[in-house]
Order: structure tokens, then sequence, then C-alpha cells
């Protein structure tokens, strides 16, 4: 298999590059803190001009204001963007949102969303788990049941990501109780309906990053019901199996990022007199994580070669997420172990990176339970991808 991009892909790439430096990142404001999944910081006035230059919507039709590209320019866009830690998390969920009304919308609702979702207009947040419906999303409790030309929907929803910030949710809820996995519908809901309320969730790192939503009545267009009724899960397992992927695949770019960084710096510090990289232990712990940085990156070009090929996903994505996860754990713990503890209580060794390895080291063991805990991803490769016994 040849991983390598095409020309235009390569010369797309260098667009995306020349972008970065001519607009640097940071000169953007931001309205969230990084939470180091690798799509940066939330920032309207960044995702608006990434929507003037068309690539948001880079893979949505052309009649629906997107640039009808193949996926992999997707992926070439959002590995500069996190290894650049730019602030594109405004629209980060405009990619599997997008691709699920491509797929699945009606012809009404593909003009209405698309090309607003494509110049950074709107913005949505997934609204799936539940407090008793994370890992198995069947457990769902949220009800809409139809009323006249509308479904009434009460619930509670968990984890939104930022919630606060969108003004649209991709939220799925239970049509038909006597059905455990089928009756589930997907809604595209706009936050402004009345009956609507979010209440933030403070993470371990201090952040208000999550948020619950409370429904109360809230009344919702038919015609904003995205595919069949009681069909959601067509939608969301395929939606699922791409988010992590898409997710996690920009998440090693920005460990990539850390890491280069990381060792830039210590290349001019010493410890006890002597240079860090003269110690045998040091330099082994640095080679172990150069082999996993290159093992994530191959099977980030895998899964992104069958996605382009218009391959369905079954456990690839859980594959990138797990081996991601564990990358930005294993790379927090190594520089912890080679500079010590200080180096995560503000310590200037690391010429100004002590943030960011702060809250990397902070914030990588959550990403092992956000989205799916690396628990169950084991057991989707265990069973899809190996054909292992349930028991």
């Amino acid at each position: 298999m040849d991983f390598k991009f095409t020309e235009e892909e390569e010369v797309f790439r260098k667009q995306v590059l020349d972008f970065l430096d001519e607009e640097p990142p940071q000169n953007f404001p931001t309205q969230t803190e990084n939470e180091c999944f690798g799509f940066g910081s939330w920032s309207y006035e960044f995702t608006k001009r990434i929507g003037e230059k068309g690539w948001i919507g880079i893979t949505y039709p052309e009649e629906y204001g997107g640039l009808g590209l193949n996926p992999m320019y997707q992926y070439v866009l959002n590995e500069e963007m996190a290894y650049h830690k730019a602030p594109w998390a405004g629209h980060f969920f405009a990619y599997t949102v997008g691709r699920a009304i491509v797929k699945f919308g009606t012809q009404e609702q593909k003009r209405r969303f698309l090309p607003r979702l494509a110049r950074g207009e709107i913005q949505f947040w997934q609204a799936l788990s539940e407090p008793d419906a994370g890992s198995d999303l069947t457990n769902c409790r949220t009800r809409a049941i139809e009323h006249g030309d509308s479904f009434i929907i009460n619930g509670q929803k968990i984890w939104g990501s930022r919630a606060h910030r969108a003004n649209h949710a991709w939220l799925l809820a239970r049509t038909d109780r006597d059905s455990q996995s089928t009756g589930l519908s997907m809604f595209l809901v706009d936050m402004n309906t009345p009956g609507l309320s979010l209440r933030p969730i403070t993470n371990l790192a201090g952040d208000a990053a999550f948020y619950e939503l409370f429904l109360d009545s809230v009344r919702v267009p038919k015609e904003n019901l995205l595919g069949e009724k009681n069909g959601a899960m067509k939608i969301v397992i395929p939606g699922l199996e791409a988010d992590r992927f898409w997710a996690r695949s920009a998440r090693v770019a920005y460990c990539r990022r850390i890491f280069d960084d990381f060792l830039s710096s210590i290349k001019v510090t010493e410890q006890n007199g002597k240079p860090i990289l003269d110690n045998g232990y040091n330099r082994n712990e640095i080679i172990e994580r150069v082999i996993d940085l290159e093992v994530a990156r191959l099977l980030s070009y895998r899964t992104i070669y069958l996605i382009s090929n218009e391959k369905t996903l079954n456990y690839e994505g859980s594959v990138i997420k797990l081996v991601a996860d564990e990358l930005g754990k294993r790379i927090a713990s190594t520089v912890r172990n080679i500079l010590g503890p200080a180096c995560l209580f503000g310590d200037k060794t690391l010429n100004g990176l002590d943030t960011d390895i702060t809250r990397e080291f902070i914030y990588s063991v959550g990403h092992g339970i956000a989205g799916g805990t690396s628990e169950i991803q084991r057991n989707t490769i265990a069973t899809r991808g190996l054909g292992l016994p349930r028991q």
C-alpha cells in the first residue's frame, strides 16, 4: 500500500502552510481553552476565516457550498491545523454532521444546513451520551413523541463538549420504546428552541469543557428528523467510527508537535551539568515515543486511505482512538520522567512549554474515556477486527 500523497494533495498542503504562516493561529481570539484533543480552542473568528476559504465544507458537494474534494484533502488540512495548534474546534463536527446530512438528509435539509456549515455560520455538537447511555447508546432514554407536525422531546444529555458554544445539536432520541436498538432517531435541533437548558460540568483541569443538556417538552419540527424514523443507528455507528478517526488522527499530529517542541527544548537543557540526551534512560524513552508516533501516523494513513476509497470503517476508528489516547499519556509521562514532576507545576525548564505539557498530562487521562472508553475500543477491535468471541 502506497501512502504517498498525490502532487495535488501536496500543493494543497502548501496552501494550508502558507495560510498558517501568513495568518498565524495565535493571532485569532479564542472563546475556550485548548482541550489538547488536537483541534485546539474554539474561535468563531478562525472558523469564519476558514469558511471564507472553503475549507470547512471541503468534502461537501459543490452545489451545497463545498469544494467536492476527496476526504484525503480533509486529512491534510486536519493534520496541519493540529500540528500548528490552530483554534479550529468551532467547526470540527462540521465533517461528521455534514457528511451525515449529505448521505441521509433531505434536499431541503442539505440546502438549509450545508451552505451555512461550510461558511462557518452555524456549529454543531453531538448530543448522544446520557447518564445511563455512554458507551452503549442503545440505552438512550431521551424520548421523542410525535405530535402533529413535530416531535416533543424530553430527556437529558451529558458530556457535551463545548455545547454552550454551538447553536445546533445532533441529537439522538428514542422514538420506539419496544425496540432497544432500532427504536432510535436522529434530530437536528436548534439550541434556541424553548425548553432547552445547559449546565456546565467542570473537569479535572478546572475547565468547564463539558455540559449537560436538559430537554423539557422541546418541540422539534418533523422536517428536522435526519434520515428515517427509528433509523438512527445507520447514521450513528458509521458516524462514531469516523468521528473517532478524525478526532484522534488530529490528536496524533498534535502529540507530534508537542513532542517536537519538547525535543527542541531539551537539546539546550542540562541535568546535573550534563546534556539530557547523554543519559541512556532518557534516550530510550525518547526512542520509544518516536516509534509510537510513527506507528500512530502510519495507522492514520491506512485509515484515511480506506475512507478516501469509500470503504466502510469497521474497527479502524477504534484502533486510532486507542493508539492516540495511549500515545498522549505516554508522551506526558516521558516528559515527566525525564524532567521530573516540577515540569508540571510551572517550571520554566521547558522554555515556555510548561503550560502545554501540564495540560497534556492532565487532559490525556480523560481522553481514554471521552468518545468511548479504551476498554470499549479494545472490545471492538477484538470482536470486529480479530473475530474473537464476545465471551
